[in-house]
């Protein structure tokens, strides 16, 4: 396996493990603070998607890229 791949998969796993621990955290507190609402609370929630999305992203391109060698193999 290319030592490209073998990088990304332990680095695309903490990503996800950072945005599961973000998402926990800001659902934590989102609960404590229902009743001062923040400009940038409502910016969080958006970030948070985004950055899911580049996660999916990258774990799509992973497998592409492994199915690829494994069908040249």
């Amino acid at each position: 396996m290319r030592p490209d791949l073998t990088l990304a998969a332990p680095v695309i796993g903490m990503a996800q493990g950072g945005l599961e621990t973000f998402d926990e955290r800001l659902n934590h507190g989102r609960r404590a603070q229902e009743r001062q609402p923040d400009g940038r609370s409502s910016q969080l929630p958006l970030r948070l998607g985004e950055a899911a999305a580049e996660v999916w992203e990258a774990r799509c391109i992973l497998r592409q890229d492994c199915q690829e060698i494994l069908a040249r193999a």
